[in-house]
């Protein structure tokens, strides 16, 4: 059952994003190993700067802000950089986006995560999540209240991003 939903998940994610951001070069990717960025100050505050825009989205719809959460970061961070090598929720080793959670220390019944392949701004990014019916629940969703989330520009010059949820 978790393997269908991955797949549809990755399925709506993958057109919806295909659709608006990737280039065809994209597509023929066959990179197997994990991508270790380098983040910059910029970068973080384009992680910031996210994260407070999607604060204003729950705040307009009548939910609380989401907290900061820096022990989320490092899973935001190990989620950004495996989306490089396999853009989908699916981990590259196979296992779901949960696992990344659990080798960080973080065991929670309610998790999830939004990822992002090259927004041309902020604004840009969250409307993109916006429009994804799955991605606009999980930032409106008032069961999560702690967050983070990593940015980085990889080699291909894109910038990845992964939020991650939890209660």
């Amino acid at each position: 059952m978790k393997k269908r939903i991955c797949i549809v998940l990755a399925g709506i994610l993958v057109a919806f994003t295909f659709s608006r951001f990737v280039t065809p070069s994209a597509l023929s990717q066959t990179e197997t190993t994990v991508v270790q960025p380098v983040f910059s100050g910029e970068e973080r505050e384009t992680a910031i700067a996210l994260f407070n825009r999607v604060n204003q989205y729950r705040i307009s719809i009548g939910v609380q802000p989401l907290v900061w959460d820096e022990a989320l970061y490092p899973v935001a961070r190990t989620r950004a950089t495996e989306i490089v090598v396999k853009w989908s929720h699916c981990r590259p080793n196979g296992t779901y986006p949960d696992t990344a959670f659990k080798e960080n220390g973080i065991n929670r019944k309610l998790l999830s995560e939004n990822i992002l392949k090259y927004p041309l701004s902020v604004e840009h990014g969250f409307i993109s999540w916006y429009h994804s019916d799955s991605h606009r629940k999980a930032m409106g969703n008032k069961n999560y209240t702690r967050s983070a989330i990593y940015a980085f520009r990889a080699a291909d010059g894109q910038l990845y991003v992964a939020q991650e949820f939890t209660d």
